[in-house]
């Protein structure tokens, strides 16, 4: 629910949302729609269409330079530029090293994607978003279908993830691999605790020493009243002194 709040597809019933403007925000969510015969590798691919699409129109460009004028090359060196600058020399070995570090073989590469299993789909899934070039990174579950070689490589991937990253899990480890804060929902209130899940828990068993030291406080001052109560109810004179 939290994750569809932040995503736009779910409102509050209370409160505000406040998004950073522009902010790119990336959810492990279903495969987008491909083309029949596409493999594996070509729906990673997919995902660069941007850059795919420059590459191309640099060298159109580039087979032309011998008859170019100064503008087609002062586009040409821009294009060339911007090029470089979101990763268009690496996204290809980029997206070979996620997907060889979920556990995608060279071969796989060629697999069709419409005849995957369900735990290759979700791998896929998982390298789609993992290859975002995104502000924020929505993640719920990762590790399923992931061996434990895979899923190290997943937490050292996050772990060095520069930017901001949520996470839903029920796996302690990842937890404690990859988080420096815990966020709690219950009983209607939120609290943030800095540090990982283990931090967490220690911090946690504090709070509920602390509130049921509290709550013994509470009683036996409850204990004492009580008594107070039930001596003095019956006597005219500390009516109203039990009362109150």
């Amino acid at each position: 629910t939290i994750f569809r709040v932040i995503l736009g597809e779910a409102e509050p019933e209370s409160g505000a949302v406040e998004r950073m403007r522009r902010a790119r925000v990336a959810c492990l969510e279903q495969l987008p729609d491909f083309k029949p015969e596409a493999t594996i590798f070509d729906v990673v691919m997919e995902g660069f269409r941007e850059l795919l699409d420059l590459e191309h129109e640099l060298n159109v460009l580039g087979d032309q330079l011998g008859d170019a004028d100064e503008t087609q090359m002062a586009r040409y060196s821009a294009m060339l530029e911007e090029f470089q600058v979101r990763g268009g020399y690496e996204f290809r070995t980029n997206a070979k090293r996620v997907l060889h570090g979920l556990g995608f073989t060279v071969d796989d590469f060629q697999l069709h994607a419409k005849a995957l299993s369900g735990g290759q789909r979700s791998r896929l899934m998982l390298a789609l978003v993992l290859l975002k070039d995104a502000d924020l990174l929505l993640l719920d579950e990762p590790e399923n279908h992931l061996d434990l070689e895979a899923q190290e490589w997943l937490e050292d991937f996050l772990t060095d993830w520069p930017r901001s990253l949520m996470i839903i899990s029920h796996d302690r480890r990842t937890l404690n691999a990859v988080t420096n804060r815990i966020i709690e929902v219950e009983r209607g209130e939120v609290r943030w605790f800095t540090g990982n899940y283990d931090a967490y828990m220690a911090n946690k068993a504090l709070i509920l020493e602390q509130q049921q030291k509290d709550y013994d406080r509470q009683q036996k001052h409850i204990g004492k009243e009580q008594k107070l109560i039930d001596k003095f109810r019956y006597k005219a004179s500390k009516a109203a002194f039990a009362q109150s």
